[in-house]
């Protein structure tokens, strides 16, 4: 990317030249340098550290002033691990007293900083870029009387065009995959043509694109190659400390509330945790490593603390050892795992290594004592000892995503003037002394490592070097067996953990490579970031980048991932969408699952050792092809019913068709393939492009009806905020979301779209019509964008993609009335009112209003009609798989209810009414 500006300044040539020649200014020519750490003494080598939002990232520049032309100017070069510079400062004299600057810097980061930050504030590089030659200005002015023509900076770049997102991910995939992106190969017959870029149309007008793809090309192509044969690195196995895995993929630690209450008022791990986890262990996860809290009283993990706790710890290991496979613990203390004084009472303080601010919270962190120290070391050894009675493998302490160790670690966060703060070898203390705790009480046939970060990207916090030279200190000092790396620190590090879809698989493996040389000779594991497949897996083995690679939320969608690439069948394997419900469910609605795998957490009662046929079997319609009605189908066939699927569309999917349409989402477009799969290989009669009419369902003699029709929006404007249809909404500019991303129509000029949902829909459409030319504004009555899309991590990418397409957001805001060409908006805070002129379309992503219409023509005819997903009512994706599975899960079954009536409402509400029967007179 390149940046050019010229300016002039009341400076004269020479004094000019003298400025630019330092070698410290060409630091700032760097990346929008924030600060010049140090510089060696030839002036070759400087440490810099640029920043773009919270994001920060030091670099070590190996560069040169490759030419100077007194009193003309210089050229320069720089190169670091992941990042080239280069550059041109050219002085002309305009007279005696004032000078004209040209200025060029070109700047390419490879690896994990570019793109990450790319994604996440807007155009962070080449705004940096453009503080660079700010910075060069203010230099000049201050060495003569000040910018005399300042001018508009000028980018050369793909950044300010539509074009550079597609660029930016192209290369964001290729840096972090190593490989270029394979084109979409959708399989028959489920497959329609992509959308296809177009110029942008005028004003006013309306262009149209193929529909959408249906499928994408599966992650790993079909191979007559089994196991090892196929993954020899992947199931080769390891040994770490004394302990053997048999393979190197594993489980990373990560925290679900399947807990229960345990003694002395903690939690400990529930039945549900042991079967989600023995789920995992029976699909062939070599390693499991189960997060837990280190104070008792904590909100949400369970806690070894109290020695009450190892029977529950035991039951868990106990179901992971009868599967071969091996667990360890991780310990660790966050401001996200505390606790609170008693039930319903406010929270506990959260410790600190000083009393610097939460960064999830206004509260501050309270300074720990020497004392409190010491109960904080002593509490790390009883649960290590009572992980060792029950059973477990090992012991990984937790030091990264900013917990209370890391907060001593690092200089960021650690102020304290005691034995515990300032040197790295203070620093350290806290760490070192844990992990000698730790081992002690774990005793010698436990294994013992540290997650640690590779990279705080904070501003003067802890950098790549800074942390290989902490990994080297504990290697050396025979302190762990293994690391565990990542990067970044909570909240903030969450995006980067729990990437979403828009960011590549892979794309922490250049930190971690980097940082594990330091570890040599003990094992080093990483997830790696949105790992879904052996084949990712492999590749990062054979590199030398990890010795394990992980894959949480992969294993949550799919638990028998490493059973089925063994065995040659990974076409099986259900592909983790990146959605990241599974994280904001426990936020949302406290709760745990996956859209796409309803069974997780449910193991206990869904899982794969809980699948049985039907007591009786019966025939079974499902109308819809959407989630709702795939998931019905896929386990009514499992349990051994007939079954038959009609879907009124050319392709199943429903609304994952239409969300695969929204810019880089088009990882829902592989879950229809899957399930397209799944019911030719149960002998499911899928009838797609074929309505289901009352004849048509009735003529298939049906013992229970499945009705999942899904969902439409409304197109008369109708929500929340307005009962009524908008006023205007019957002109013909006048669209909905499936207008746009089903019929593939792109009205172009100034659109206005209205978000009522606050999800994904809204921001999609309007960042693909502003990509195809629109000039687009989106009024939302929500505080701010898309409120649903921020414990899934979509929201940080989001609005720097809107922002870098010109997508104006107008929030608190509905539309009142919609004239000819123009919008009459209110405020939903003031009421007030305002106008948007010139409008060429209006899109309404308002409320979805149920498809049902057949359950009411059906009432009365079968014997069971259950209503589900959407067309029960309108909700989120996991609903409804879940409702599809649940009720499939009942047919045939004593007992199933015949009617939603009977489903929602327990037994007990619509049996006969104890009021309403007769009352003996009472004895004498």
């Amino acid at each position: 990317m390149k940046i050019q500006d010229e300016f002039e300044v009341n400076c004269p040539i020479d004094k000019a030249y003298r400025e630019i020649n330092n070698i410290a200014e060409i630091g700032y020519c760097i990346a929008g340098v924030r600060e010049v750490k140090t510089i060696s003494e030839d002036e070759s080598e400087w440490k810099i550290e640029a920043r773009a939002g919270f994001l920060s990232r030091t670099f070590r520049i190996q560069g040169t002033i490759t030419e100077r032309r007194p009193p003309n100017g210089l050229s320069f070069i720089g190169s670091a691990q992941e990042a080239e510079v280069s550059g041109d400062i050219v002085l002309s004299a305009i007279d005696e007293a004032r000078t004209r600057c040209s200025a060029t810097v070109d700047f390419e980061v490879s690896g994990a900083f570019a793109p990450l930050v790319d994604q996440m504030a807007k155009g962070p590089m080449q705004r940096m870029i453009r503080e660079t030659i700010n910075n060069l200005r203010e230099r000049l002015e201050l060495s003569g009387a000040g910018v005399v023509a300042p001018r508009p900076l000028t980018a050369v770049s793909l950044y300010e065009t539509p074009a550079w997102i597609r660029w930016c991910v192209d290369r964001f995939r290729a840096l972090f995959g190593r490989r270029p992106r394979e084109a979409p190969a959708p399989p028959a017959p489920i497959a329609t043509t992509p959308i296809a870029s177009r110029p942008a149309a005028a004003a006013g007008s309306v262009a149209v694109v193929a529909p959408v793809a249906v499928a994408a090309r599966p992650s790993v192509p079909p191979s007559s190659l089994k196991g090892a044969a196929r993954y020899p690195k992947v199931f080769s196995p390891i040994k770490i400390g004394p302990v053997s895995i048999s393979n190197r993929f594993y489980l990373p630690p990560h925290g679900i509330p399947l807990i229960t209450a345990g003694p002395g008022g903690t939690s400990v791990p529930s039945e549900r945790f042991a079967q989600y986890y023995g789920e995992r262990a029976r699909g062939g996860v070599g390693l499991l490593v189960h997060s837990l809290s280190l104070p008792p009283l904590s909100r949400n993990l369970a806690s070894a603390a109290h020695p009450g706790s190892v029977p529950a710890f035991a039951r868990v290991a106990e179901v992971v050892h009868e599967a071969g496979s091996k667990i360890f613990a991780q310990l660790h203390y966050s401001s996200l795992t505390g606790g609170n004084w008693a039930s319903l009472s406010p929270s506990l303080p959260i410790y600190g290594a000083s009393a610097v601010q939460r960064m999830e919270h206004f509260g501050t962190l309270r300074e720990m004592t020497r004392r409190e120290i010491k109960y904080f070391v002593a509490a790390y050894g009883k649960s290590a000892r009572h992980l060792r009675m029950a059973g477990y493998d090992g012991i990984e302490v937790h030091a990264a995503h900013g917990v209370l160790i890391e907060h001593f670690l690092s200089p960021y966060f650690n102020q304290r003037t005691d034995e515990y703060g300032g040197s790295l070898e203070n620093r350290m203390r806290l760490l070192i002394e844990v992990l000698e705790t730790v081992r002690a009480e774990g005793g010698d046939k436990m294994a013992y490592g540290i997650r640690l970060n590779c990279d705080e990207m904070l501003p003067k916090g802890l950098d790549q070097d800074d942390f290989r030279e902490i990994l080297s200190t504990l290697v050396q000092r025979g302190l762990i067996d293994f690391a565990d790396l990542d990067i970044a620190v909570e909240p903030q590090q969450a995006p980067l953990m729990t990437a979403p879809m828009f960011v590549p698989p892979l794309h922490i493996s250049s930190f971690v490579k980097y940082v594990r040389e330091a570890a040599r000779p003990i094992v080093v594991m990483s997830a790696l970031g949105r790992v879904t497949t052996l084949a990712q897996a492999e590749s990062a083995i054979a590199e030398g980048t990890v010795d394990l690679v992980g894959g949480a939320r992969a294993l949550i969608a799919e638990p028998e991932l490493v059973k089925n690439s063994f065995e040659g069948q990974e076409r099986r394997n259900r592909t983790c969408l990146a959605c990241n419900y599974c994280v904001s469910t426990t936020v949302y609605e406290g709760g745990f699952g996956c859209v796409i795998n309803p069974a997780a957490g449910r193991e206990y009662r869904w899982g794969l050792q809980q699948q049985r046929a039907a007591s009786t079997r019966e025939k079974v319609v499902v109308v819809g092809g959407g989630p709702a009605g795939l998931e019905a189908a896929r386990v009514a066939a499992s349990r051994g019913h007939s079954v038959v699927l009609f879907e009124k569309r050319a392709a199943l999917g429903g609304q994952l068709n239409l969300w695969g349409q929204l810019p880089e989402q088009a990882g829902y477009l592989e879950t229809p393939r899957w399930y397209a799969e799944r019911l030719q290989e149960l002998g499911v009669e899928v009838r797609i492009a074929t309505e289901a009419t009352a004849v048509a369902v009735l003529a298939e003699h049906p013992d229970t009806v499945m009705l999942a029709s899904g969902s439409q929006f409304d197109r008369k404007g109708e929500t929340c905020l307005n009962t009524a249809e908008i006023p205007g909404w019957d002109q013909p500019f006048v669209y909905t979301p499936e207008d746009i991303l089903e019929r593939g129509l792109r009205p172009a000029g100034r659109v206005v779209v209205l978000d009522e949902e606050g999800i994904n829909t809204g921001p999609g459409v309007a960042e693909l019509l502003a990509a195809a030319g629109a000039e687009v504004t989106i009024v939302t009555r929500q505080f701010h964008l898309g409120p649903h899309l921020v414990y899934d991590m979509h929201l940080p990418f989001l609005l720097p993609r809107l922002a870098n397409l010109g997508v104006k957001i107008l929030t608190t805001s509905h539309i009142k009335e919609i004239g000819e060409r123009e919008l009459t908006v209110f405020d939903i805070l003031t009421n007030s009112e305002s106008r948007i002129d010139g409008v060429d379309a209006v899109v309404l992503a308002g409320m979805r209003k149920p498809v049902d219409g057949l359950a009411r023509e059906l009432e009365g005819k079968v014997a069971h009609l259950l209503v589900v997903g959407d067309a029960l009512a309108p909700r989120s994706f996991a609903a409804a798989t879940h409702e599809g599975q649940q009720f499939a899960r009942g047919i045939g079954e004593a007992g199933a209810p015949s009617d939603m009536a009977e489903a929602i409402f327990p037994a007990w509400v619509h049996e006969e009414s104890l009021d309403e029967r007769p009352v003996k007179a009472a004895s004498a």
